[in-house]
């Protein structure tokens, strides 16, 4: 069994992808490891109900634990870490920040879960050698790709593709007919990482009024909108075109609160929507309902 780590918000999308039950906010219990959504993924080792902390401290000193002497503990109870650390380092097991494969104890409602790290860094990819300033998570552009129910044989086009991540992640899933639209600068850095992901995808340098092609899908990141830059004038341009060019389309946003106005006033129908804090940043997924294209 194994137990798989993402942002709260994204438990649905992470269930769906490996058929796993929620159990804590973040926090899907799976049998698959395989998962582009989780952040962090770990082997269950051990699941322990306790009454309080003496009683877990107890169950530690009892418990087997299949791993290597040396350990690096990281405890979702900061104050819980030293003292189940000291358990462990009792029962013969030594401390050590260098281990590439380091125990992880999460705690709620009384329930621990002794897990070994396999993978702390799935949102990587190998691909990604240039990026954008503003860059699209890959485990964000993965829900986003998805929830949308796009099919291998669907076309699919990001007008604001800066560097290309919906777009590798989306022929990964084996869809081959990819367009992408961006300046000139995002546009080069999208083909040198689109080359290291070996994927195929049609890019040209347009901005988006001048965007003539249609799709069966547009997924996208909108352009974020700064103290600096504070127009929505492009977002507004947008919704207003987007629709009579591909029949269903998603995005991403880092301005839910001023995007969610926008798709009122638009009077747009949401069929799926995600709401993520990830540290600072609060972002949303709106995935509409699709219409005919005009």
């Amino acid at each position: 069994m194994y137990i798989l780590e993402t942002l709260p918000g994204l438990e649905e999308p992470l269930i769906n992808e490996v058929k796993g039950k929620q159990l804590f906010n973040g926090l899907v219990e799976s049998q698959t490891k395989k998962s582009l959504i989780a952040y962090k993924i770990s082997k269950l080792l051990a699941k322990i109900k306790f009454k309080d902390q003496n009683d877990l401290l107890y169950q530690i000193d009892k418990l087997e634990l299949d791993i290597e002497k040396d350990f690096f503990i990281k405890c979702s109870n900061k104050e819980m870490e030293l003292e189940i650390a000291k358990a462990l380092i009792k029962k013969g097991f030594n401390p050590d920040p260098k281990v590439k494969e380091p125990i992880r104890i999460y705690l709620y409602d009384n329930t621990a879960l002794f897990t070994l790290v396999i993978n702390q860094n799935n949102e990587k990819r190998d691909y990604r050698f240039r990026r954008y300033n503003q860059s699209t998570d890959s485990c964000i552009a993965d829900v986003l790709l998805q929830e949308s129910g796009i099919k291998e044989n669907d076309s699919l086009m990001d007008p604001f593709c800066k560097d290309s991540i919906i777009l590798t992640e989306a022929f990964n899933h084996g869809i081959r007919r990819l367009f992408g639209f961006d300046s000139s600068n995002n546009i080069r850095n999208s083909k040198i990482n689109i080359k290291l992901a070996k994927a195929e995808i049609i890019l040209e340098e347009k901005k988006f009024n001048q965007i003539t092609k249609k799709t069966d899908f547009c997924l996208t990141t909108l352009p974020f909108i700064s103290k600096r830059k504070p127009s929505t004038k492009i977002i507004e341009e947008f919704f207003k075109k987007i629709f009579k060019l591909s029949k269903k389309v998603g995005i991403i946003t880092y301005n839910p609160e001023i995007t969610t106005k926008i798709i009122k006033l638009n009077k747009l129908s949401i069929e799926k929507q995600f709401h993520i804090v990830k540290g600072s940043q609060n972002i949303s997924i709106f995935i509409f309902k699709p219409k005919k294209l005009s």
